[in-house]
């Protein structure tokens, strides 16, 4: 069998456009395949995206509450603080004369109010100072006693301060255990 002119033509043409197809068909099959990597890249870089926010997110929160937490445990360290000078003060003032009562009243009233104020911040932040219950219930135990008694005697102010001093070592305890991590 002869091929002549035109169907050799005609084979030409078959052979380039089944050619042509078939390079058509790798191309879009490279580009579908492409495509569908890029999307699955796309969705692991949102995924590790989702999680860095949400762990930012946590991490702020947690940021938040320790700050609060601070916030008040130096409130506390402070308004504690300016209790026991005061107590200090009361201690000197056991030396007054009679004609010098009145201002030892003054001084007792000015540390009964500090002491109800420190009394009630710690019990309004409890949720804050988990790790301080105990030594908050000491405290108010005695300062309950002392509230009953109406009179805060050296003896009575000493003890308030022990509690004190357990309760400020307790949340130094707890800051030294956060600054560890």
């Amino acid at each position: 069998m002869q091929l002549t002119l035109l169907d050799i033509i005609i084979i030409s043409i078959i052979n380039a456009i089944v050619a042509y197809v078939s390079i058509y068909l790798k191309t879009k099959g490279k580009n579908l395949a492409t495509k569908e990597d890029i999307g699955k890249i796309t969705d692991e870089i949102e995924k590790v995206k989702n999680l860095y926010n949400r762990n930012l997110s946590e991490y702020n929160v947690r940021l938040e509450k320790f700050k609060k937490v601070q916030e008040i445990r130096i409130d506390i360290f402070e308004r504690i603080t300016k209790f026991k000078l005061m107590v200090l003060k009361f201690a000197d003032l056991e030396k007054f004369k009679p004609d010098e009562l009145p201002v030892q009243y003054e001084l007792d009233e000015k540390i009964s109010g500090d002491l109800s104020i420190i009394v009630r911040n710690l019990l309004a932040h409890k949720v804050f100072l988990v790790d301080c219950l105990d030594e908050i219930d000491a405290l108010k135990k005695n300062v309950d006693i002392w509230w009953m008694k109406k009179n805060l005697g050296m003896a009575a102010a000493m003890v308030i301060c022990d509690r004190m001093d357990d309760l400020m070592k307790k949340m130094m305890d707890y800051e030294n255990k956060d600054s560890d991590k």
